[in-house]
C-alpha cells in the first residue's frame, strides 16, 4: 500500500485557521463566566442589603434612601463590578425600591447594565432588573385573644428548630 506523502503543510494550515476562532471562543466564553459572576456578587450584595434594611425596618418604615449606602458594603469584589457592569458599584441604582407593603414585605428592586468588551466584536450590553422581597421584621400588633391572654407563643426544640403556631408570624 503506498502513501501520499504530498500533503506537507495542510495540519499547519487548517491550525492557522481553526486556531483564532478556537481561542476567541473560549475567550467570548470566559468573559461571559465573568459578565455572569459579577451578576451573582450584585444579587449577592441585594439580598444582604435586603436583609439588613429589613431588620432595621422598625425604626423606619420607609427605610428605602439607605439602600445605596448600605449596598457597597456588601460588593465582595469591586474590580470585577468595575469590568463587567457600566459604571461599577455606582453603576446600580434603586429606582422601584419600595418600602413596606400592607403585607409587610420590602422589596428592593436593582437596576443596572451588563456590558461585554470582546476583541473584534462591539460592545455588547444588556439592560438587568433584578426585584428582592423579604418580610420586614416589625413584628406583629396582636389583640387580646378571648382567654384575655395577648401572647404568642413560639416552640424552640432541643435542636434549637423553631415553630410558630402560623405561618404569618414574624417573631
Amino acid at each position: 500500500m503506498k502513501y501520499n506523502l504530498n500533503n506537507k503543510g495542510v495540519a499547519t494550515v487548517e491550525a492557522s485557521l481553526i486556531m483564532p476562532i478556537f481561542i476567541f471562543s473560549m475567550l467570548a466564553i470566559y468573559h461571559m463566566a465573568q459578565a455572569k459572576l459579577a451578576e451573582n456578587v450584585i444579587y449577592d450584595a441585594g439580598v444582604e442589603t435586603a436583609e439588613y434594611l429589613a431588620e432595621i425596618a422598625y425604626l423606619n418604615k420607609d427605610s428605602i434612601y439607605g439602600a445605596r449606602l448600605v449596598f457597597h458594603k456588601y460588593v465582595d469584589d469591586e474590580d470585577l463590578l468595575k469590568k463587567y457592569i457600566k459604571g461599577g458599584v455606582q453603576g446600580v441604582d434603586f429606582l422601584g425600591t419600595t418600602g413596606i407593603d400592607s403585607e409587610g414585605y420590602y422589596e428592593l428592586r436593582m437596576n443596572y447594565e451588563v456590558v461585554l468588551s470582546l476583541p473584534f466584536v462591539p460592545e455588547l450590553s444588556s439592560d438587568k432588573t433584578v426585584s428582592i422581597r423579604c418580610r420586614a421584621y416589625v413584628g406583629d400588633d396582636v389583640g387580646e385573644d378571648e382567654s384575655g391572654d395577648n401572647d404568642r407563643y413560639v416552640f424552640v426544640t432541643e435542636n434549637r428548630e423553631v415553630y410558630h403556631e402560623s405561618r404569618l408570624c414574624t417573631y
